[in-house]
């Protein structure tokens, strides 16, 4: 790829990192030489996604993360810091969904909203 060495060594956060766009982009990043940090709200949930990143060449650093929550969304920078030295790049990309319509409540409602509101706010 023509672009390869353009993402070689950045260092990119990345919320919502356990599955769909989030963990695509982690792994199309790691592949091109990024140093990616998966950020997400289980430590079981990126397990997978940062083997797959290591796996394609990459390095990953996991961190648990509940983006609802400002403080805890300072966690993935201090470790992306004290790991890497400095990040290049955070992609916020929070996912919560409620799996049907009929059963969705004003509580899951919110916590849509705040996610992807609130949550979208790094430090």
């Amino acid at each position: 790829m023509a672009d390869m060495g353009k993402y070689q060594g950045k260092v990119v956060v990345i919320t919502g990192a356990s599955s769909g766009f989030g963990r695509g982009t982690a792994l199309e990043l790691a592949e091109r030489g990024a140093l990616v940090v998966l950020a997400a709200r289980s430590a079981e949930t990126i397990k997978d996604p940062a083997r797959e990143c290591e796996a394609a060449g990459g390095q990953a650093l996991s961190v648990p993360t509940e983006v609802c929550d400002r403080s805890a969304v300072e966690s993935p920078t201090r470790q992306a810091i004290a790991r890497f030295g400095h990040i290049d790049a955070w992609i916020n990309n929070p996912g919560v969904a409620a799996r049907s319509l009929s059963t969705t409540t004003s509580r899951s409602s919110g916590r849509t909203y705040s996610a992807r509101s609130t949550g979208a706010a790094s430090p």
